[in-house]
């Protein structure tokens, strides 16, 4: 499985990306962990934006996970329903722990 997770937005408002993060490089407990989530909230059954109102400094994030040849793709926000906003800082916090880090996205290929 392959989980890339884009942010933007806050004071900034630059983009920055976490991943592709591949869940076969990460250690066995992590990636089971994560697979878990995936499973428990349903995510390839998610509505594709989940986000809520937009506003000053609130980060909106697009998550994509790729699994097999499923493949599906998630927007929410800081103000997306609390059972939602939960889960995908459950997910994120997942991927940081294992050493994964936001960072500057890759510029497009020409």
């Amino acid at each position: 499985m392959q989980i890339t997770i884009t942010r933007s937005g806050g004071f900034v408002w630059w983009p920055q990306k976490l991943g592709p993060v591949d869940t076969e490089a990460l250690p066995q407990e992590t990636a089971n962990k994560v697979g878990e989530l995936i499973a428990k909230i349903n995510f390839f059954n998610l509505p594709p934006d989940i986000a809520g109102p937009a506003g000053p400094s609130v980060f909106d994030y697009s998550t994509t996970v790729t699994d097999g040849a499923g493949r599906h793709t998630v927007h929410f926000n800081d103000n997306s329903p609390e059972d939602y906003l939960s889960q995908m800082n459950e997910l994120i916090q997942l991927l940081v722990s294992s050493g994964a880090e936001f960072g500057p996205p890759e510029p497009p290929k020409a």
